[in-house]
């Protein structure tokens, strides 16, 4: 009768040869790429929290999704969620004039004092001066104040089919735009 015996390095090898076999045949099977799936969808336009080049005074528009209320002497300012602040004269209460449109991407929060307008655009402060109402600009950031709020990222009510996924921290979201989509990972339902 003769007794086999095994030392640990046999087990040691067939247990490397097992593992190289498993290998070999992932590396086989991950060779076939997939087809890319390409179709028409919406991107998202984005600007970054630093980026003040959108702020400025236009003409009034429709109020939409209104916020804070702020009084100053013969004025309203209302804030329209994350998009900016009406401006309204309020001279005579019974017929108040819709006069400007402050555009500040991102903006939820603001307060006056004297010329200048604080205003948030999601993450930092705003010093607007406001001296000429048709005429805004920033003068100053207060950097990192908030944590940034955002509307609903995604895609707009209106739309059915597939887009890029927004990612809330590359900055404030200003719309979408019709692309050429490649294997995109977002899909209204």
């Amino acid at each position: 009768m003769k007794i086999l015996i095994h030392s640990p390095t046999d087990n040691l090898k067939h247990s490397i040869s097992i593992f190289y076999a498993i290998f070999i045949l992932f590396s086989i099977c991950s060779c076939h790429k997939a087809e890319d799936f390409i179709v028409e969808g919406l991107v998202p336009i984005v600007i970054g929290f630093d980026d003040d080049s959108k702020v400025k005074s236009s003409a009034s528009r429709p109020f939409v999704n209104t916020g804070k209320i702020v009084s100053v002497g013969n004025y309203i300012f209302i804030n329209e969620e994350g998009i900016g602040i009406h401006v309204i004269d309020n001279t005579i209460p019974t017929a108040p004039i819709n006069l400007y449109f402050w555009e500040i991407p991102g903006n939820f929060e603001f307060t006056i004092d004297g010329a200048f307008l604080f205003a948030d655009n999601s993450r930092h402060i705003f010093v607007i001066d406001i001296t000429d109402y048709q005429q805004i600009s920033v003068v100053d950031i207060i950097k990192d104040v908030y944590e940034p709020r955002f509307l609903e990222p995604t895609a707009p009510a209106d739309f059915q089919g597939w887009f890029q996924c927004f990612d809330a921290n590359s900055g404030i979201l200003l719309g979408w735009e019709k692309k050429i989509l490649t294997n995109p990972l977002c899909h209204t339902r």
